[in-house]
């Protein structure tokens, strides 16, 4: 081989050089290799958020302070298998906010049904939202991130709207109603 052939092939070979698309199809098959613990270990981290989230590419909600984004949760299995678990994750500005959530969710949860408990908690995770241009506020850095178990991948909006229940499923849609009367009751009564 030629000088030169060696630099195409160099060239070739980093990741600048690789799609994404390509990337994470090489990962998805690394992951499942039985020949390295390294490349498994490199095949089910890469794409994802500090090594264990793989994210959806838009957010489910942004406000003034925060965002929210479903994806999925990396777990090792008691048998050694990778399972992955959907999960929310709400991204946030704000120190005060962020601390406020943590202190009060888990009072909240006591005996309740409509507050969906903590997972956990990062801060500093600013560097780590580079690769995710679409999870920003305007003018603010996204420093701190709760993460929750989510259902399966959509809103109240999408299951209403997707799933073939609004006009046709009454049964569904009044548990909906009742479930929603009861949460905001919750909310009110109890939480002030």
């Amino acid at each position: 081989m030629k000088e030169e052939d060696d630099e195409v092939l160099i060239r070739f070979t980093s990741l600048q050089g690789v799609s994404s698309v390509v990337r994470t199809r090489i990962a998805d098959r690394a992951k499942l290799t039985l020949s390295s613990d390294e490349l498994r270990t490199w095949g089910q981290e890469y794409g994802r958020f500090l090594r264990r989230y793989r994210l959806e590419k838009q957010p489910k909600h942004v406000s003034e302070t925060c965002v929210v984004v479903f994806g999925t949760e990396t777990v090792k299995e008691n048998d050694g298998r990778m399972a992955e678990n959907p999960v929310a994750l709400k991204f946030m500005c704000s120190r005060e906010t962020f601390q406020r959530e943590v202190k009060k969710r888990p009072a909240l949860d006591k005996g309740s049904n409509y507050v969906v408990p903590i997972k956990a908690t990062y801060s500093n995770i600013q560097a780590e939202l580079e690769p995710y241009p679409n999870i920003r506020l305007q003018g603010s850095d996204l420093k701190y991130v709760i993460v929750m178990d989510a259902g399966p991948g959509y809103d109240l909006h999408d299951f209403i709207s997707h799933q073939n229940v609004a006009g046709k499923n009454l049964f569904m849609v009044t548990l909906i109603a009742k479930d929603i009367a009861l949460c905001l009751k919750y909310l009110n009564e109890t939480c002030g």
